[in-house]
């Protein structure tokens, strides 16, 4: 357990993660034995570490030695009063922990990507080969008049940002940007644009599953194709909190 109140340093806590684990001392959440070197996990982010503490008042104080130490505070999230980092080097993160408050829980950061390559053409697969095109619905078992399919929901897509296109109605879609790094909303839209007009689609020759509802796109992924699990989970629960009624996340980590 972690005794409630700020800046104490003699905190006891067993782990912080499956993989990070808490020293009794104080000190920095220690990396596994390997340092996270032989981790299967290929998209880890250098330098970057994702921390909730046991209330806002110790993830504040937190912050506020952590610019001190020169730890550039990336984002942080409510929900599990946790914040996104970024550290020059694992020697400032080690002195950072001997005089903040010890998290509850930490693991590095994570890039997510969507699943296809960016900027290449995707294999075809072997022999004959037939392309859904407009007919994916029919290979479903869906028939009939869908035009009010979806009507009264909400679909968030977690993902680049949606662009316009022919089959979506504008009125429908909402564009938010998640990323606290990224600018404008991106110009890469292709993938984003994809998934919404498989959703909402209302053209005749490309009718999503649900044609009148609503599309909250949220944007989580560059232009690079790529983003991360903290700005994932944020724009998670921007999308309960602005009223969504089903989350769409076509992408994915190592």
């Amino acid at each position: 357990s972690v005794p409630r109140g700020a800046g104490q340093t003699n905190r006891s806590v067993t782990a912080l993660s499956s993989n990070a684990v808490a020293t009794s001392d104080g000190g920095a959440p220690k990396a596994p034995a390997d340092g996270y070197k032989n981790w299967p996990k290929p998209d880890t982010i250098p330098g970057e570490y994702v921390y909730s503490f046991y209330d806002d008042n110790d993830r504040d104080t937190f912050i506020q030695l952590a610019r001190l130490q020169g730890v550039v505070i990336v984002d942080k999230l409510d929900l599990g009063f946790s914040v996104r980092v970024r550290v020059p080097d694992r020697q400032s993160l080690d002195e950072l922990f001997r005089r903040a408050p010890t998290p509850m829980d930490g693991s590095p950061n994570f890039f997510v990507k969507a699943p296809e390559v960016f900027g290449k053409n995707p294999e075809l697969p072997q022999g004959a080969y037939k392309p859904f095109g407009s007919i994916a619905l029919q290979w479903l078992g869906v028939s009939g008049d869908l035009g009010a399919w979806g009507k009264g929901m909400t679909v968030a897509v977690l993902d680049t940002v949606v662009g316009k296109h022919r089959s979506l109605e504008e009125d429908n879609i909402e564009r938010l940007k998640g990323a606290p790094e990224a600018g404008e909303l991106g110009t890469l839209t292709a993938h984003g644009t994809a998934v919404a007009s498989l959703v909402a689609g209302g053209a005749a020759d490309l009718t999503g599953l649900a044609p009148a509802s609503k599309i909250l796109s949220i944007q989580v992924l560059g232009d690079d194709g790529s983003g991360d699990t903290f700005t994932l989970a944020k724009a998670i629960v921007d999308a309960v909190n602005r009223g969504a009624n089903v989350i769409n996340l076509s992408l994915g980590t190592h």
